[in-house]
């Protein structure tokens, strides 16, 4: 059982073409599809839940303006079909100060249960054909022309944006969409109790509220799902302030009896420490093995870890062991654990390499590999590059944000792909004077091991 191939393909989602939900009065050439999370939503239906970009836009590559929701049963007609508009950013205004502010839309990470999807046993699944998105909406003030720099929103309110999703004989659609500020997520409990809390004597740790998602999908826990997330303790305290508690760790998500995927307990596994980031571990990811144990990792930044690589275990969801770290082994960017079709674990990021510093390169992006696990996940092999940006001593080009999954098609095959951003940081007018293009790839990591796939159907 082991990664055999990369197979990069030049089919990228580069512009998305007025559909469902398009918002009037704007300029379809200059805005671009960025990073992608592909998801299962049916049988032989997959969707991408694609970032909006625009060219040259204030603020960088982490400026976005919302997502888009690419339908498609053929990975060589990617963009050709059906395409929903899920969100866009909003001027609104303060009503204290009148000062317009800016709600920039991020987001949102997605967890679905197919349409007919089937449990182990061979019974219908009873939640198929929905699955809910969290999405991290940032709120700041804008100029009277309504401009903004990057440092504007780095410091904006974080609001959390919860979707439910369904899929039916009417297609697929938005349930529903509620924009929530921090004190009015639910708190929900720890799971488990540790003597550690308890030699405490606080009831605040062992409650929970969640900040953010994690990033791609969950994975599938009986009928409900285990999803990696953000969360802070809930002090009564704190209300309109900060908790200096912060955690990323593992959320159960269970179909509550009024309707909709809600959140129920809390598993923490890896603590920030300090405010203002003397150690900071977002970005959390989770994949299952095919032996039903768990893998889970987090994005570390500032501090001793900043460019490591980190790897807990576990085989009830709720007693984690680190079972692999790797220090200075890549570029301050996002990295991701998964599993490839045949259940082979394997991390996708931007490897750091001496020709950064010889060729003073702006970023760390200009490469994206994976790197496969070995079986006992103490060590890894040898990188298989998936990306490469041409070398003009200076590369403009990111290819970040990697997330995967397994689908399966209208041909009836499972396929492991791994989708990617591919963003251009220069003047949009040098764009044609490139060989890549700008857009969200899907690659193909082939592997040789029996099949491993996430869900049965009929």
């Amino acid at each position: 059982m082991s990664i055999t191939n990369v197979i990069q393909r030049d089919v990228a989602v580069e512009r998305l073409l007025s559909n469902k939900g398009e918002v009037q009065n704007r300029d379809s050439k200059s805005w671009r599809v960025g990073g992608g999370q592909p998801v299962q939503i049916g049988p032989n239906l997959a969707a991408l839940f694609c970032g909006v970009q625009k060219e040259g836009e204030m603020g960088g590559p982490d400026s976005v303006d919302g997502t888009r929701i690419v339908l498609f049963d053929d990975l060589d007609r990617i963009g050709h079909g059906e395409n929903i508009s899920l969100s866009h950013n909003e001027i609104i205004g303060d009503p204290a100060s009148g000062q317009a502010r800016m709600s920039m839309k991020n987001g949102p990470w997605v967890w679905f249960v197919p349409e007919g999807a089937r449990r182990a046993d061979g019974s219908p699944h009873p939640h198929a054909g929905t699955g809910f998105g969290l999405g991290t909406d940032l709120v700041f003030p804008v100029r009277k022309d309504l401009t903004w720099e990057q440092s504007d929103f780095n410091h904006a309110e974080e609001r959390t944006a919860i979707y439910q999703f369904e899929l039916g004989r009417s297609g697929f659609r938005i349930a529903s969409a509620h924009q929530y500020r921090s004190d009015d997520l639910p708190v929900i409990p720890t799971v488990p109790i540790t003597q550690q809390m308890l030699a405490a004597g606080t009831s605040d740790i062992f409650r929970w509220r969640l900040t953010g998602p994690g990033l791609g999908a969950g994975v599938a826990d009986g009928d409900g799902m285990l999803m990696p997330a953000m969360a802070v303790i809930a002090r009564p305290a704190s209300k309109g302030g900060k908790s200096s508690c912060r955690a990323a760790g593992v959320m159960r998500w269970e179909v509550s009896t009024d309707g909709g995927w809600q959140p129920v307990s809390f598993t923490p596994i890896i603590l920030s420490v300090g405010e203002g980031g003397e150690q900071y571990w977002h970005e959390p990811c989770l994949v299952r093995m095919p032996d039903g144990a768990l893998l889970f990792s987090a994005r570390p930044r500032f501090g001793a870890y900043e460019h490591s690589i980190r790897l807990w275990r576990s085989t009830d969801a709720l007693v984690w062991q680190v079972v692999f770290d790797a220090l200075e082994v890549r570029a301050e960017s996002p990295v991701t654990i998964n599993t490839a079709l045949d259940g082979s674990p394997y991390f996708a990021f931007n490897p750091w390499r001496s020709e950064y510093a010889a060729k003073s390169y702006t970023h760390g992006r200009r490469w994206l590999e994976i790197r496969p696990m070995r079986p006992d996940l103490h060590g890894w092999d040898e990188g298989l590059l998936v990306r490469d940006a041409p070398d003009d001593g200076n590369s403009k080009w990111f290819f970040d944000h990697p997330l995967s999954a397994n689908i399966r098609l209208k041909d009836g095959k499972w396929r492991h792909v791994l989708a990617y951003r591919s963003f251009f940081c220069g003047d949009p007018a040098e764009l044609d004077k490139t060989s890549l293009r700008y857009g969200a790839y899907l690659d193909v990591v082939e592997s040789n091991g029996p099949e491993f796939v996430p869900w049965k159907f009929l």
